[in-house]
């Protein structure tokens, strides 16, 4: 399970050929970065040392670096476990055209829940009432 860039550390990892989880829970996760980091053109003049900032929070150009060379879409292509999807319509920091291309690139099992009126923390009470019966509901079908 992960949510945001989590979501790509367990597309990542579920796509490695000696790890098959039972199922996937991915939330608010970005397929393409290129809206969420810097231009390459605007941190050229950084060393890999230097910090930038990604949607208020102050991260290294290593990082920023390792993100451009990741090719979650390559990963997802490869996960062979049934996928439960979770995105809210109105995410401002990962756009929820990376929901509907997640759900064009699956080749498993998957169920989408797509929050119309819910953000990328999708913390309303609302929100986390709806998440937790799906995901309550989709761990009773793959995991008790």
């Amino acid at each position: 399970m992960g949510s945001s860039m989590g979501g790509v550390v367990t597309i990542c990892a579920s796509s490695e050929n000696d790890f098959t989880p039972d199922s996937l829970i991915l939330i608010a996760t970005p397929l393409e970065f290129t809206d969420l980091i810097p231009s390459e053109d605007d941190t050229l003049h950084l060393s890999i040392d230097d910090t930038v900032s990604v949607s208020g929070v102050s991260v290294k150009m290593s990082f920023i670096d390792e993100l451009r060379n990741l090719n979650p879409a390559a990963a997802l292509i490869k996960i062979k476990s049934p996928v439960l999807l979770i995105h809210g319509r109105l995410d401002s920091i990962v756009n929820v055209s990376n929901f509907e291309r997640i759900r064009s690139l699956l080749k498993t099992e998957y169920e989408a829940l797509l929050i119309e009126d819910g953000d990328h923390n999708l913390t309303e009470a609302k929100h986390l009432n709806l998440i937790k019966e799906k995901v309550k509901n989709w761990l009773g079908k793959y995991h008790f």
